[in-house]
């Protein structure tokens, strides 16, 4: 086996027209500095050597395209004497300065390096608050958004207060991304993507970014922030379970459908308070069942008309009102009302001052039921 002959040099073309991840260096020593005597064309294909977590075979593993012209490299040759058979086997960061086109050990295009300066991405550095990642997430940061509350029913307690709206807030970028030197093993793209893997002490996170402002990270209190400035899809073939130990804050900005071609079972153990500020409509293909158990006012401001158009049943255990001024009830189809315990003042239609122990009602056909105003303490 021939003696490893061991090289420096700069990348001065990636673009492998076999998509190998191979590279063309200029190697200080083994290559002239005059580009007309020995182009770029004409320099040896060197081919990257790559870590052992990657299997590098049958398109398993890392892609080896992460070098760019004008990165100082270094290598061998492993044919030896006759400097044909380059290996790269890492880059060198230094401290780079911009080179006019046409430099030599340099990139032949100008475009590389894109400033002055040392060559460790910003965000990883304590100059971390001038690089883009860090500006881009400051820019969608500390966002207030407003939650729900409940409805004021003033007309069944005049004295009742609206709640007060309240509102939660992301964690600020300010207060979780501190990354201190050497801490902070960062990747920044040529385009803009970061990704960061902060072992600050005390400012530990996991940061992945979109060159758009898209980003996902964990803080060191393990609190998760999910940024999206485009939309957002999510499909799952198969189950979807969701499990929050605390409170959920659901603000939509605009509208919301939910479409459901299975069945929908709602339980909630304590309140459930829907608070609407237009209208509301309803409609059921099949039976309408409801049982209520203490005080249920359906009505309680100008005249109400409602109309049924199958065999519903309504249930009552209680006191219910069903207008406080005057209410029209249109029945089509049969209808049963029971109630227990209820006083019920019903005018037309066959039934007069109905007052309850226990009452059953029912009608055949179309009915117009006329209930005047209803006592609420008979």
């Amino acid at each position: 086996m021939n003696d490893l002959k061991w090289f420096t040099g700069v990348i001065e073309d990636n673009s492998d027209p076999e998509e190998r991840g191979r590279v063309k260096v200029r190697a200080i020593g083994y290559h002239t500095d005059d580009s007309g005597e020995l182009p770029t064309s004409s320099l040896p294909w060197a081919t990257p050597l790559m870590p052992v977590t990657s299997a590098s075979m049958s398109g398993i593993g890392q892609t080896a395209t992460g070098l760019l012209p004008g990165s100082w490299v270094m290598g061998f040759f492993r044919d030896g004497e006759n400097c044909q058979d380059p290996i790269v086997v890492g880059s060198i960061p230094g401290n780079s300065t911009r080179q006019s086109p046409g430099s030599t050990f340099a990139d032949p295009g100008g475009t590389y390096p894109k400033r002055n300066g040392v060559d460790t991405p910003e965000i990883g550095t304590s100059n971390y608050k001038n690089s883009s990642g860090y500006s881009i997430q400051n820019q969608t940061d500390h966002q207030t958004i407003e939650t729900a509350v409940a409805p004021t029913l003033s007309t069944i307690d005049p004295s009742a207060k609206p709640p007060k709206r309240g509102s939660w807030t992301a964690p600020s970028v300010k207060d979780t991304v501190k990354p201190a030197y050497p801490y902070n093993n960062a990747t920044r793209t040529v385009s803009g993507h970061v990704i960061e893997i902060d072992d600050t002490p005390g400012s530990e996170r996991i940061s992945e970014m979109h060159r758009s402002g898209t980003m996902r990270q964990i803080d060191a209190s393990g609190n998760s922030t999910t940024t999206i400035v485009g939309s957002s899809y999510k499909i799952v073939v198969k189950d979807d379970n969701v499990f929050i130990q605390g409170s959920c804050n659901l603000t939509i900005a605009g509208s919301c459908k939910t479409l459901i071609r299975g069945s929908y079972d709602l339980e909630v153990e304590g309140d459930y308070n829907i608070n609407v500020k237009g209208s509301i409509k309803t409609k059921a293909g099949g039976s309408v069942m409801s049982e209520h158990v203490g005080l249920t006012v359906l009505n309680t401001g100008a005249n109400r008309e409602s109309t049924i158009n199958g065999n519903d049943k309504l249930t009552i255990t209680g006191l219910m009102s069903t207008d406080t001024t005057a209410a029209e009830l249109n029945i089509i189809a049969d209808y049963e009302l029971n109630t227990f315990g209820v006083r019920s003042d019903f005018t037309g239609a066959g039934f007069s001052n109905v007052v309850a122990g226990e009452t059953n009602m029912s009608s055949t056909g179309a009915t117009t039921i006329t209930a005047p105003k209803i006592d609420l303490n008979p």
